[in-house]
């Protein structure tokens, strides 16, 4: 078995290195010389991890290099995003095997597709949280922001800005910011929090945010994997959208009843999502289910499941 893993992407191939598996260093733009990289180790499976905006473009490319290592007997396993941000969104993936590990998510060509949040594969550390085993408690005081590795909309500022006016309530809040966060957002932050009248605390890219999670009375979020991480962890969450087509997403993603959806940030106000934090904060019963239906849609055993479906391929 081997990895097909972009070169950007340095962290993947250490992990799958680190488990024994032979990695290869796909360049992003040269899909056409896979087949040539590896006809010396000929793997019965090739896992592509391939998923992003910069290969969309090439997305017939990479069909045929599906079908050409079809024809050399070898099987194609995908790893695909949801909705517009995949290759399927591009045309029919001529995989043996697509796995969209996501909400909403359904099979859209041929082959066997293996969709929805069954098969989410969270990071290692995640997968030791009993399901159900999260206390929520009743005082809202612990408010995690986090969206993202470079939040480029800004929404950690919106969050600040509402969080200051909660002026009533004594919370401590914390702030991730991301490695890609601009020297003028961090700017804008540094100020926001001098001004805010809580206890605030800035965590300058942590490597993982797993205590932060469980840590937290409410975290306040963007889009992307950081919402199933919440949902696993039974950490009550309040969704902000960059834009209207992410908003779609995470409207599917808080019907689930993990989360609370509070729309795109063209339509929203400091005032408005104070209002929405505020009302989340003092309804104790509905953060408690939440933090209950997420444990139940991500139990941690997708690896497990993907694992096995994959070996069960060949």
């Amino acid at each position: 078995m081997m990895f097909a893993i972009p070169q950007a992407d340095e962290g993947a191939r250490q992990l799958a290195r680190e488990a024994g598996y032979a990695v290869l260093a796909l360049p992003c733009a040269a899909p056409d010389r896979f087949v040539e990289a590896i006809a010396d180790s000929e793997p019965c499976r090739v896992i592509f991890d391939v998923s992003h905006h910069e290969n969309f473009p090439r997305a017939a490319e990479y069909n045929a290099l599906f079908g050409q290592l079809h024809e050399r007997a070898t099987r194609t396993v995908v790893i695909d995003g949801l909705g517009e941000d995949s290759l399927a969104a591009a045309g029919e993936v001529r995989a043996d095997m697509v796995v969209v590990p996501y909400v909403g998510a359904e099979p859209r060509s041929s082959g066997r597709w293996l969709t929805g949040p069954e098969w989410f594969i969270p990071p290692p550390e995640f997968r030791a949280i009993a399901a159900g085993s999260r206390e929520i408690r009743a005082e809202c005081e612990n408010i995690l922001v986090t969206a993202g590795g470079s939040d480029p909309t800004a929404i950690t500022a919106l969050a600040l800005e509402a969080l200051t006016l909660l002026r009533d309530r004594s919370i401590h809040i914390r702030v991730a910011v991301g490695p890609f966060f601009s020297r003028g957002l961090r700017d804008r932050l540094a100020t926001l929090i001098e001004q805010c009248g809580h206890a605030c605390e800035l965590l300058d890219a942590p490597a993982s945010l797993l205590e932060e999670f469980m840590r937290s009375d409410l975290a306040i979020t963007a889009t992307g994997l950081t919402k199933y991480e919440l949902a696993a962890t039974g950490t009550p969450a309040l969704h902000i959208s960059p834009d209207r087509r992410h908003a779609r997403l995470n409207q599917s993603f808080a019907a689930t009843g993990s989360a609370l959806d509070a729309g795109p940030m063209d339509r929203l106000t400091p005032a408005q999502l104070a209002s929405s934090i505020a009302r989340l904060c003092d309804d104790l019963p509905a953060r408690r289910a939440m933090s209950r239906r997420g444990a139940a849609l991500l139990d941690g055993r997708g690896a497990e499941r993907v694992a096995a479906a994959i070996l069960q391929s060949c």
